[in-house]
C-alpha cells in the first residue's frame, strides 16, 4: 500500500511539474495550516554558533541566543499568537519579559552532553567580556526550553545537546549598568586548554547611554 501511494505521488508530481502546479496541488491536497508571524531576521541577528577544534578533532560545540529586548519581544509576540492571547495580555507579558532584562543579561546556550556547563568543579567556564572588563555569571542552570525558543534555535537543537540558561548581573559591584555605553560584548567559553567566544553588537534598545556627570559638563565649559 505504501509503495502504491509513493508511486501515485511521484506520478502526480511529474504530471504537475510541467504546468507549475505542484505547490498549489500540495497545498490543496495536504492542509498546510497557517503560520504564526516569525521574524527570522531578528532571530538570526542574536543567535551565534561556535565550534572549537584541536587540529581536525572537535573539542566543543555551542549555540547561543542572547535574550535581548528584541528577542524577548519576539518571544512575547509568538507566545501571544500561539495561545490566542489578547493585546492587553501580550503587553503585560512583554513588560514582564523586558523587566527581567533590567536585572540580568541572559543567554540560552546549547552544549553537547559531553560538556555540562553546570558541573562542579566546571570543566568549561563562561564569562562576559565587555570592553576591558570581565564578568562571571551569577547562575548557570539546565532548563526546559519554551516551544518558542525551540522554534528560534531550529535545527541547532538536537538530542545530542542540552539547553542551559546563563545569567549575569546587570549591575556591577558599584551599581553601574554593565552595558552602559557598550557597543559590543562577547560571551567567552573557556576550557582547560582552549577558549573562544561569540560576539554581539549592543544596540540602543539594550544599553543605556553614557551619562555625563556634572563635573564633566563644567570642565567642558571651561
Amino acid at each position: 500500500m505504501k509503495l502504491q501511494l509513493r508511486s501515485l505521488l511521484a506520478v502526480s508530481v511529474v504530471l504537475l511539474s510541467g504546468c507549475g502546479g505542484v505547490k498549489d496541488w500540495v497545498n490543496e491536497t495536504f492542509s498546510q495550516g497557517k503560520l504564526h508571524k516569525e521574524d527570522k531576521k531578528v532571530i538570526d541577528s542574536y543567535i551565534r554558533s561556535l565550534k572549537i577544534y584541536d587540529q581536525f578533532e572537535t573539542v566543543a560545540l555551542f549555540d547561543v541566543i542572547w535574550t535581548s529586548n528584541k528577542i524577548r519581544t519576539l518571544y512575547a509576540n509568538t507566545y501571544a499568537s500561539m495561545h490566542g492571547r489578547s493585546q492587553e495580555v501580550r503587553k503585560t507579558f512583554l513588560r514582564r519579559q523586558l523587566k527581567a532584562n533590567d536585572h540580568f543579561v541572559s543567554f540560552y546556550v546549547l552544549s553537547t552532553h559531553e560538556i555540562p556547563l553546570n558541573e562542579k568543579p566546571p570543566t568549561w567556564v563562561t564569562y562576559l567580556n565587555i570592553g576591558d572588563k570581565k564578568y562571571a555569571p551569577v547562575e548557570v542552570k539546565t532548563v526546559e526550553l519554551a516551544p518558542e525558543y525551540i522554534l528560534f534555535f531550529g535545527s541547532r537543537l538536537s538530542k545530542h545537546k542540552r539547553p542551559y540558561e546563563i545569567r549575569f548581573d546587570r549591575k556591577d559591584t558599584e551599581g553601574k549598568d554593565i552595558l552602559e555605553g557598550a557597543t559590543t560584548m562577547s560571551l567567552v567559553f573557556s576550557g582547560p586548554r582552549h577558549y573562544s567566544s561569540v560576539k554581539w553588537a549592543v544596540e540602543k534598545d539594550d544599553a543605556p547611554e553614557v551619562k555625563e556627570n556634572k563635573d564633566d559638563k563644567d570642565s567642558n565649559r571651561g
